[in-house]
């Protein structure tokens, strides 16, 4: 079973990916499986699971899969600035922000089914990826330490 770093490290790569740089491989003119180029470079997080339940929030989210309707209804992730370093590259220092992401948990309004094919290109890895059904919002956020 995966660590709670792992799995935050991985989360905050889904996250700073779905943020700041989302390009699917059929937006590649006349290439059909062309890698995208690096991504533009940008801020990481770590994310830090939290819960706390909220009064059900609608909310219509719009992106490149469309427009759909869901229903917000718990907190569950706190995204903070970090620098990363993988045993290959130089380290980064921790970024100076106050930037954060606060994540809700997501269900539809409504059913819906929702499946689609990127290819990612980031630091760790070159992959395609099947899409899902989102689970997660993540809103920018500001925090203060209490």
């Amino acid at each position: 079973m995966p660590s709670l770093n792992a799995i935050a490290a991985a989360t905050a790569a889904v996250l700073v990916a779905s943020v700041s740089f989302a390009l699917s491989a059929s937006t590649v003119p006349g290439v059909a499986n062309a890698m995208p180029p690096v991504p533009p470079r940008g801020e990481s997080y770590e994310c830090y699971p939290v819960e706390k339940e909220i009064q059900p929030i609608q909310i219509t989210l719009n992106d490149q899969f469309g427009s759909h309707f869901f229903t917000a209804y718990r907190i569950s992730r706190l995204c903070t600035p970090a620098s990363r370093r993988a045993d290959w590259a130089e380290p980064r220092p921790v970024p100076i922000t106050d930037l954060h992401y606060v994540c809700y948990l997501i269900r539809p309004s409504k059913p819906l089914a929702l499946t689609a094919t990127v290819v990612i290109n980031n630091e760790f890895s070159n992959d395609t990826l099947e899409v899902k059904l989102p689970t997660e919002f993540c809103l920018p956020s500001t925090k203060k330490r209490v």
